[in-house]
């Protein structure tokens, strides 16, 4: 081999090494101030002062109480927690848990929680379903059992007539539109009458405002979904919306108890949800119902009154 080939080939492989480092360099990188999250993220400064100074704040922050939260970490603590590697030190279950319930209570952007946390918006993206999930799992067997004895039903039906004056009632059932941002390419697949995108949320509550029976996931337009409903895509992003939705479900009977007020139940003000209302369908009842709901008419104007329902607002 002459002297021109040789140096031609030592370029070529010089060249190969250089562009192999540049691609490993590319892959380790990392935005340096991402990388002081364990001294200045939200966990390690304004939480921790939140927690020993002004548990009302921390509150307010996350929705829930530093015990509250506490006891949350102990429950999803072994399914979220990550191993860290030579590369880079792991986001604690205590950051991914905050992170989380940060968005659920604000609805707060996945980049405006990530400059908030330090944590790449990527990682903010797969986080949050994957606590969500944790959540719902760890909480739905006491927090959202379904009743399962005569006994149990008997008990609501109890509640209701107790607090509510309202006889024979084992639950309050209504549908909701849960919205949410349409996700990439799903053209109308999530477009409901109000002009927004949604997915549906159907659920029965007892007479504390405890949900009983949940089912989510039908899409806004419930009856167009033709081929994108079966494509993967779709069924990922359905799992993920409703992991969140599950989870706030969850939550919600979770705290229900220390947040029940003397005054929703003298007043029956509903709590306020900012979901919109599905819209009824349009069959016929039949001569059995209309008798049925012309006896609770006739019971709840008369015999059946509270002295509050001349002021609830329609």
């Amino acid at each position: 081999m002459n002297s021109k080939k040789k140096r031609a080939l030592k370029y070529i492989v010089a060249a190969i090494a250089a562009k192999r480092q540049m691609k490993k360099v590319r892959r380790n990188w990392i935005k340096p101030w991402l990388t002081r999250r364990a001294d200045l993220g939200v966990c390690q400064t304004l939480l921790k002062e939140l927690s020993n100074e002004d548990s009302d704040s921390f509150r307010n922050f996350l929705r829930v109480s530093p015990q509250q939260f506490a006891y949350l970490l102990d429950m999803v603590k072994d399914s979220i927690t990550k191993c860290s590697t030579n590369m880079r030190t792991c986001i604690t279950a205590e950051e991914r848990l905050s992170l989380t319930l940060r968005y659920l209570a604000t609805g707060e952007s996945y980049r405006s929680l990530s400059y908030s946390f330090r944590i790449a918006p990527s990682t903010v993206c797969s986080i949050i379903p994957e606590v969500c999930d944790a959540l719902y799992q760890a909480l739905k067997d006491t927090y959202m059992k379904v009743p399962s004895t005569p006994e149990e039903w008997e008990e609501i039906a109890t509640d209701f007539y107790e607090k509510w004056n309202y006889p024979n009632c084992l639950g309050a059932i209504d549908g909701k539109h849960v919205v949410v941002q349409a996700p990439s390419n799903s053209g109308s697949y999530y477009y409901n009458y109000k002009h927004t995108h949604s997915i549906v949320l159907m659920a029965l509550v007892d007479a504390n405002y405890r949900f009983t029976y949940v089912d989510v996931g039908s899409n806004g337009r419930v009856i167009d979904g033709g081929v994108f409903r079966q494509c993967t895509l779709q069924e990922y992003i359905e799992n993920e919306l409703e992991n969140i939705v599950l989870c706030c479900c969850a939550l919600h009977n979770y705290l229900r108890p220390e947040i029940q007020t003397a005054h929703d139940a003298e007043n029956g003000q509903d709590i306020g949800t900012g979901l919109l209302n599905v819209p009824r369908g349009g069959s016929r009842n039949s001569c059995q119902a209309r008798q049925i709901r012309d006896e609770f008419k006739e019971y709840f104007v008369t015999t059946g009154q509270v002295p509050w329902q001349a002021n609830v607002v329609r």
